[in-house]
């Protein structure tokens, strides 16, 4: 295992995309406009709230396009 793998597998995929996102510099109203997202959606995504999303299909696809950002 790699070192971000294990650091993804014990903090979670929302706190990994927020400190990426922090570590760049970047608003979470920039990212929310960059990737065509409400800014409620990536506070969702990012605290892990998944049910609070609209299905598992489009969290994925979510979680997807912030990682490639």
């Amino acid at each position: 295992m790699t070192e971000s793998v294990t650091a993804a597998a014990l903090t979670g995929v929302g706190q990994e995309l927020a400190a990426a996102r922090e570590a760049r510099a970047l608003a979470l109203a920039d990212v929310a406009q960059q990737l065509k997202f409400a800014p409620r959606q990536l506070e969702a995504l990012e605290a892990e709230q998944f049910s609070a999303l609209p299905g598992a299909t489009f969290a994925r696809g979510m979680v997807r396009s912030y990682a490639r950002l």
